[in-house]
């Protein structure tokens, strides 16, 4: 998995008992990308931890910006006390690879390849989203530069 994004179970949303949808915003450079949405619940330490849907959800997302709403109400997942994470897992697949260049160097001909879709996101204050990383979790507020005041 590449990211994560927290949702506290907040005195605003405790009346919600099932999860519903998640909803991702996207950029694809390819027609039909695709990949893994996953929910997991907070560790002890408050990182992401257990998967709360064991089969994978893998959601299709067409070209351009788009908004795609996951329906989640067939899973029965009960919201966790601690809230939960929802999870996006970019899936390197020739569906989703897209040739950026291809050059020589020296007499070896390479191929430069991106992957699709690429996640939109907001402008935070304080990130709530960690990062996968050398087989452990990390805070994005770590990779966030802080703007000088």
């Amino acid at each position: 998995m590449d990211l994560c994004e927290v949702f506290e179970n907040t005195s605003e949303i405790r009346h919600v008992q099932y999860l519903s949808k998640a909803i991702v915003y996207t950029k694809s450079i390819v027609n039909d990308a695709t990949f893994k949405l996953r929910i997991l619940k907070p560790d002890a330490d408050g990182c992401p931890g257990e998967d709360l849907i064991v089969e994978p959800i893998i959601v299709h997302v067409k070209r351009g910006n788009k908004k795609n709403i996951v329906d989640l109400l067939s899973y029965n997942v009960k919201m966790p006390e601690k809230g939960v994470f929802i999870g996006v897992e970019w899936l390197m697949t020739d569906n989703n690879r897209l040739k950026t260049m291809t050059y020589v160097k020296g007499q070896e001909l390479f191929e430069d390849y991106r992957y699709a879709p690429d996640l939109i996101s907001n402008t935070v204050e304080k990130s709530s989203a960690f990062r996968y990383m050398f087989g452990d979790w990390f805070s994005n507020e770590q990779f966030i530069q802080q703007k000088n005041h």
